[in-house]
């Protein structure tokens, strides 16, 4: 898989069906993993951060924020801090290319209100993501993206903070 910061959106030459964020989320030092529903369309039962397609209308980092509020129930004001990652494209098993924008969300909220697309969450040290079974298969190159951030995490240091505007 290709990891790239990317040219923008208009000369990336990916369809925008294929572009979608992916939210990391933590909480007190430790990464939230979503375990797929049998209602979705593609890796189900396995787990993964949050995600969702970005339409068009809104930022990614907007579509990120309304994918959190969805999937977890978080409200914006639960938020802590939001990291915005760079962009990596990566190819699907068909060797079609998406364009992937990262976030490393934080909150101090625990209990999340799952909606149909996840069936549980767990709270992962970060030491234990390597060894954590049934992950997507893209995961790993999310999480990459926030290695130094994640890293802090398990130096029990907060990791950077860069504020956003909606």
């Amino acid at each position: 898989m290709q990891d790239s910061v990317g040219p923008t959106e208009e000369s990336s030459g990916i369809p925008a069906t294929r572009e979608v964020v992916a939210v990391v989320l933590t909480c007190r030092g430790r990464i939230g993993l979503f375990k797929r529903s049998a209602l979705v369309g593609s890796d189900v039962g396995r787990w993964h951060c949050i995600t969702g397609y970005v339409d068009g209308r809104d930022g990614a980092l907007s579509q990120a924020v309304t994918e959190l509020r969805e999937e977890t129930g978080l409200e914006f004001a639960e938020i802590s801090s939001i990291l915005t990652g760079r962009i990596i494209e990566l190819e699907d098993q068909s060797g079609d290319p998406w364009r992937v924008h990262t976030f490393l969300i934080s909150t101090n909220t625990r209990r999340l209100r799952l909606n149909w697309e996840h069936a549980d969450y767990r709270w992962v040290s970060p030491l234990r993501l390597p060894r954590f079974d049934g992950q997507v298969s893209w995961l790993s190159d999310v999480l990459d993206v926030f290695q130094h951030d994640i890293a802090d995490f398990r130096r029990n240091k907060e990791p950077r903070v860069i504020g956003s505007s909606l």
